[in-house]
């Protein structure tokens, strides 16, 4: 499956939800959230971990990844202004309720966090709520993949 038929099947899901909604002009966002998982699962994707804010979606021989915002908010578009902004996955497509983003290898997640711990700081990530399942390595490097802001950064 291609980037382009996971935004067509979100496309369609966000169409359905709008379809059963009790309002025809309005999506419901839990709704088009629970559609695109069924078609996402029906396409072959896994579960493959969730957050505070989402769930995350794989599928074997492709090369990203796609998470669900379970309340249609994302939560970290906002990552181009921090300094682990080369570090950081940016999407491939966001919308208001999904996000695809490269896939990582987090096979050694340990050796990630601890090469951005020598770059940025335990104090500094813990900020952003990046730890180890927050991090992997892509293309042998570092990369973030998930954050949040967790309150004020004292430096």
């Amino acid at each position: 499956m291609k980037i382009k038929e996971v935004i067509q099947a979100w496309r369609i899901a966000k169409r359905l939800a709008k379809y059963r909604s009790s309002k025809s002009n309005i999506v419901c966002p839990e709704l088009s959230t629970v559609i695109f998982s069924q078609l996402l699962r029906k396409q072959g994707f896994r579960y493959l971990d969730c957050g505070t804010f989402k769930t995350t979606y794989h599928k074997d021989g492709v090369d990203f990844v796609v998470k669900i915002y379970d309340k249609g908010g994302v939560d970290d578009a906002g990552f181009v202004r921090f300094k682990f902004r080369d570090y950081y996955l940016a999407p491939l497509y966001q919308d208001s309720g999904i996000v695809i983003q490269p896939k990582a290898d987090t096979s050694d997640k340990y050796s990630a966090i601890d090469s951005l711990v020598e770059i940025f700081g335990r104090k500094y990530l813990n900020y952003f709520d990046i730890h180890e399942f927050n991090v992997g390595h892509r293309n042998g490097k570092p990369v973030i993949f998930d954050f949040e802001h967790t309150g004020r950064y004292a430096s």
